[in-house]
């Protein structure tokens, strides 16, 4: 894939991630083969509302979770607190209801906000080990990041091996704000 099909793509995923409430990191993931096949954004309001179908009440308006569980815990790290289904998990889900079969010879391409500041990887690297799991579960081929350097390619074993090194404090990288064009 070329560099500027990549950042198209990279540049959707922040547009995604204009559509959630979370108020800690909003992120977007989109996947794709050739063309753009499933997308999805970090909210807890997707999975209340289905919890809600369920016949479990819980008190939430559809706005950013208040008070955030995970204010002060750092990134990568007890994701068990968030009320929100990750933009990664949502994009799988969004997938699995319309397609069969696993995502062997798809990519992921994810990226982030902090309210209009686009987050990007000041090293290289993923940094969700739940969604690392996940995405390697699928079959999914690989992830495509943002970093200071453009966009960076990941296989499946590099996502889990540096989301875990993130996770243990020894990651190759952290995410960093950078002004929103």
């Amino acid at each position: 894939m070329n560099q500027k099909t990549c950042q198209i793509l990279i540049d959707r995923c922040y547009e995604l991630a204009k559509l959630s409430n979370c108020q800690k990191r909003q992120f977007g993931a989109v996947i794709v083969p050739t063309e753009v096949t499933s997308t999805g954004y970090d909210d807890p309001c997707e999975i209340l509302d289905t919890i809600r179908a369920y016949g479990v009440n819980l008190t939430y308006d559809r706005q950013p979770c208040d008070p955030c569980l995970r204010a002060d815990v750092p990134s990568g790290t007890r994701t068990e607190l968030c009320r929100a289904v990750h933009a990664e998990q949502m994009a799988l889900l969004n997938f699995a209801q319309r397609y069969t079969g696993n995502l062997s010879g798809f990519v992921m391409f994810v990226a982030g906000r902090e309210g209009s500041v686009k987050l990007v990887k000041d090293g290289p690297g993923f940094y969700c080990t739940v969604c690392a799991r996940l995405l390697a579960a699928a079959r999914l081929d690989g992830i495509i990041v943002r970093t200071e350097e453009g966009a960076e390619s990941l296989s499946m074993a590099g996502a889990l091996m540096s989301a875990y090194g993130t996770a243990g404090g020894h990651g190759d990288g952290v995410l960093k704000g950078e002004s929103d064009d």
